[in-house]
């Protein structure tokens, strides 16, 4: 009997290349939230869901700054941690002093696997808010709540979570 290698894993989907933990059981830790805020990563998305992006010699990379870097009073999401690192979106006006400025389909597949994850995660999360600040139940508009996981209505009480639903193409 020979010993052969048995077939090779597939790659994961492009876009489902991730390094950072999402960290849900830290969403519903309000003071953490704002401590993590203080030393965190920020990522800035705009409005037409572009982020900056730098060239380095090992590929592309987003371009992530300190949290007191970032855009005043933007809407914030909790992406999750990295080697200890607690990650946060913003979304906000396009900072005039980034070299480029690309969306998810332009350069999702060029990104390591952290920007990938991060700009995956930053993306979904921002179109859900976008398209989802009324509750489905009673139209009042709700709050963001659990570092941007979960919308939840002030006035039935309700909670609204994105939708992950699974896709297959056939």
């Amino acid at each position: 009997m020979t010993d052969r290698p048995g077939p090779t894993p597939p790659e994961p989907p492009t876009l489902a290349r991730s390094e950072h933990d999402r960290s849900a059981d830290r969403r519903d830790d309000v003071a953490w939230l704002a401590d993590a805020w203080d030393r965190a990563r920020v990522l800035v998305l705009t409005a037409e869901l572009t982020a900056p992006v730098e060239e380095t010699e090992a590929g592309l990379r987003l371009r992530l700054r300190p949290a007191a870097d970032a855009p005043a009073g933007a809407p914030r999401y909790f992406l999750g941690e990295h080697a200890g690192q607690p990650l946060f979106a913003v979304t906000a006006e396009r900072d005039l002093h980034a070299d480029r400025w690309a969306g998810l389909r332009e350069v999702g597949a060029d990104l390591d696997d952290l920007g990938a994850g991060l700009l995956t995660t930053a993306v979904a999360l921002a179109r859900w808010h976008r398209r989802h600040p009324r509750c489905s139940l009673c139209g009042a508009v709700t709050e963001s709540v659990r570092g941007g996981w979960t919308r939840r209505c002030p006035a039935d009480g309700s909670e609204h979570w994105p939708r992950v639903d699974p896709a297959v193409i056939m």
